[in-house]
């Protein structure tokens, strides 16, 4: 038997409100042993407008996501749908160095601030098709984007919404798509059924500078479109075998997938230029940024696999699977280093699998899974990489919140920090000296004893100007650190 209890109150420090804790904790008898919260489990779950396929989330620098299903929403961190708009078929996302979040919609690009407000639309001249690229945001801060045939084709925009070049001539015969477009640090990569500047065949892999120069075009016949590696090379793949072209559009290596060949799907690859893609669906492998093969698995995915996405750590890789003859999908987590699997998730509901791929929040703790069920809803899925505490937040603010935080040691000794943005705070005393958490400035607003589950909860009353800072919890016996969660 325990008993508890805890006095949460309020004090105006250096003209920010600090929610400050004093927890009394009375254990009556030992916690038994519970197991700690592992990797794929779910976090929570938004449910969104149905469409069939996405792009990934971006997760900007203030942890919300930002996510355009049948309509275009942003998300905070626990999961809370912050604003909407709307905008059908949807297209690729992507934030600025200023926080500013663009994405499209048929041919047009819309810019808005972090709170929603509308900054500016551009919509390319009629006869184009729709984006098959883009938005997607340069090392410059200019956007960049391609369009589809009668339409701009590859463009640049300005910040401020204004269009600086388009070189013309890129068609799809199969429609547009969802990718962002492949930049390297001065260039930008595409491929499609027909390209400028490719005389042997009219399709191909061609480089187009940041300034609109169209530098290089190789001629392919069955050419995927490309992604830019970390070092700047494009890959892309035709017929069983994979290709690096240097930024020159010179060849650097080939690897051929043995027989048969079959399709190949991605690539995808980690901060360290290792890559990863599917071969015949089923067969995972991995590559070395030099084209030499680390591994292959088999029999991972149960259907047809989206492309993996790789941690910002570069040691794990997450995928989804789509829902296929009458199978849900699944998401799964594997070691980049083995190729071992790590844990799967169902992708549960009627007809329900994969919409496109995942992403990872910025400390790699979080995979957000985009699904969707066959004429339903979608949802985003927000699901626990690795071990650890799991925290939640709801409530109203101002108001009273409910602050829970599971996966914690029993009986351990958990503390929860706050923060108004994300960034890094390295503790600097106690028994987890040197851990990094994934706020800025944070500071320490409770301390409160795991119960013999590894839970604990918390029902502060909020004033407003805690309204939005984001919270993280500490286990002080692991140092294990929990997801980022956000005040309503």
């Amino acid at each position: 038997m325990k008993n508890s209890s805890y006095r949460w109150s309020a004090a105006r420090r250096d003209g920010v409100l600090a929610a400050l804790a004093v927890i009394t904790i009375l254990f009556l008898s030992l916690p038994s042993p519970a197991n700690a919260q592992t990797g794929g489990q779910l976090l929570w779950s938004v449910n969104l407008a149905y469409t069939p396929q996405t792009a990934a989330p971006r997760v900007a620098p203030n942890a919300n996501i930002y996510f355009h299903s049948d309509d275009f929403y942003a998300i905070s961190p626990s999961g809370q749908i912050l604003w909407t708009k709307p905008a059908s078929d949807p297209k690729a996302v992507d934030v600025g160095p200023n926080g500013t979040v663009y994405f499209g919609s048929g041919g047009s690009i819309f810019a808005y601030t972090p709170g929603g407000k509308l900054v500016w639309t551009f919509t390319e001249p009629p006869g184009g098709q729709g984006l098959m690229a883009g938005p997607s945001v340069g090392p410059d801060g200019n956007i960049y984007a391609v369009s589809d045939g009668g339409g701009l084709g590859a463009f640049s925009l300005t910040r401020a919404g204004q269009l600086r070049w388009n070189v013309p001539g890129y068609v799809n015969f199969a429609g547009t798509g969802l990718t962002p477009v492949p930049l390297g640090k001065d260039r930008l990569y595409f491929a499609e059924d027909v390209v400028p500047g490719c005389t042997e065949f009219s399709e191909g892999l061609d480089a187009v500078d940041f300034t609109g120069q169209l530098l290089w075009c190789v001629s392919f016949s069955g050419i995927s479109r490309p992604i830019a590696a970390p070092n700047g090379d494009a890959l892309v793949h035709d017929f069983g075998v994979l290709y690096d072209f240097r930024p020159d559009g010179t060849l650097a290596w080939s690897f051929s997938f043995p027989f048969p060949s079959g399709t190949l799907l991605g690539p995808s690859t980690g901060p360290d230029g290792n890559i990863y893609i599917f071969h015949n669906f089923d067969n995972l492998w991995s590559l070395t940024p030099d084209g030499v093969k680390r591994w292959e698995t088999d029999a991972i995915a149960n259907g047809f696999p989206v492309p993996p996405t790789v941690s910002p750590d570069g040691k794990i890789l997450v995928f989804g699977t789509e829902y296929g003859f009458g199978i849900n999908g699944a998401l799964f987590a594997v070691d980049t280093a083995t190729g071992v699997q790590l844990w799967s998730f169902p992708i549960t509901g009627p007809s329900a699998g994969i919409a496109g791929p995942v992403s990872f929040s910025a400390d790699g703790k979080i995979v957000y899974a985009p699904t969707t069920e066959i004429g339903g809803v979608n949802k985003l899925l927000a699901v626990s990489v690795h071990g650890g505490p799991a925290l939640g937040v709801t409530g109203t603010c101002p108001g009273t919140a409910t602050i829970s935080a599971s996966g914690l040691t029993p009986g351990a000794s958990a503390q929860i920090w706050s923060s108004p943005r994300a960034g890094s705070t390295t503790i600097s005393s106690g028994s987890c000296t040197g851990t990094v958490l994934g706020l800025a400035n944070a500071q320490l607003l409770a301390t409160k004893s795991a119960d013999a589950s590894g839970k604990i909860t918390l029902n502060p009353t909020l004033g407003a100007s805690s309204c939005g800072r984001l919270l993280q919890v500490l286990d002080t016996t692991t140092c294990g650190t929990s997801n980022l969660g956000r005040l309503p």
